[in-house]
């Protein structure tokens, strides 16, 4: 986690998979928005959809073997996507969008730790210091089948 200067880019590297109607997978990681430089993003679409695609690197898997553990992937149905996630928290025509969230305190031995103890009147109501982890998943539709998923978790702080 940063000291909240969000001017740091997203890095990010995408893989196309191997078949005809191959996929896009792209993961993407914003230093300001995570501890460690973690992955703070991951969408999975298809290839067409991706303007970068010619700057993918080769998946050796089809499109069809891309999905979470829980089975999350593109080309199922709305009703498959209601079956493992549930109701979302949002519903628009083509979208829908499911949010968790869960406040931690930042560790001592941050190397910011200093920075954010000095705003804790004004950040963080006079408490010990402490970030937001949000994540969420994004599922856009087209016929009512999956053609986009969204996938991300971001730390924030004040």
């Amino acid at each position: 986690m940063g000291d909240g200067d969000g001017g740091n880019a997203e890095s990010k590297v995408c893989y196309v998979t191997r078949d005809p109607n191959s996929l896009a997978v792209i993961f993407a990681a914003n230093s300001e928005m995570s501890l460690d430089d973690v992955v703070t993003n991951i969408r999975i679409l298809k290839q067409d959809a991706y303007k970068d695609r010619s700057n993918c690197l080769p998946l050796a898997i089809g499109g069809d073997e891309v999905s979470t553990l829980s089975n999350l992937k593109i080309g199922i149905s709305r009703e498959k996507v209601r079956a493992i996630l549930g109701p979302p928290a949002r519903i628009d025509r083509s979208e829908w969008s499911y949010d968790w969230s869960v406040d931690r305190r930042i560790p001592k031995t941050n190397k910011y730790y200093q920075h954010w103890l000095d705003k804790r009147e004004e950040c963080f109501e006079g408490k010990e210091p402490y970030y937001t982890t949000s994540s969420g998943i994004t599922v856009q539709f087209k016929n009512d089948l999956a053609v986009a998923l969204i996938l991300f978790r971001i730390d924030s702080v004040c």
